[in-house]
């Protein structure tokens, strides 16, 4: 059979198969092609997703490198800080002690102070008795010094 251009229907028909199977080809490159650009997209996310997971590795170890030397700075510093504040308590202990026991030799002193100065106020007190029994003697001397000068000069006479 013949078609009225002169071309077989088995042609036509063979063109057609043809044609659909260009743009089935076509639509199958486009589709290829598409899946392509997917699998380079999925290859350089991986890439990134492998440089993602590499960098946080680091990152984690950069961290427990941080970490542990943060501990190990914290333990040296609250040892010191404890050995200090022993250092602190015992020299208040020690400044307690000496406190108390200067308080003690203070009240010692004073009482001491007191007895002395019961004792001079007594010895003063003696003092001033001495001196007036001094004084009336050296009165009694002097007028018994004219007494006799007296009675000398009267001798002479």
């Amino acid at each position: 059979m013949e078609s009225s251009s002169g071309v077989s229907n088995e042609f036509l028909s063979y063109w057609e198969d043809l044609k659909r199977a260009v743009t089935s080809f076509g639509t199958v490159a486009k589709s290829l092609d598409r899946v392509e650009e997917i699998v380079q997209e999925n290859h350089a996310l991986r890439r990134k997703a492998t440089e993602a997971a590499d960098r946080i590795t680091e990152l984690q170890s950069v961290r427990d490198s941080l970490t542990r030397t943060f501990e190990q700075r914290f333990e040296t510093w609250n040892s010191e800080r404890l050995g200090l504040q022993a250092q602190v308590n015992q020299a208040i202990s020690r400044r307690d002690h000496e406190f108390s026991n200067n308080e003690r030799q203070l009240k010692s002193l004073e009482t001491q102070l007191l007895h002395i100065k019961s004792e001079v106020l007594q010895g003063t007190q003696a003092l001033q008795t001495m001196k007036a029994n001094l004084t009336g003697t050296q009165k009694k001397l002097d007028d018994l010094l004219s007494a006799l000068e007296l009675i000398q000069l009267d001798e002479s006479l």
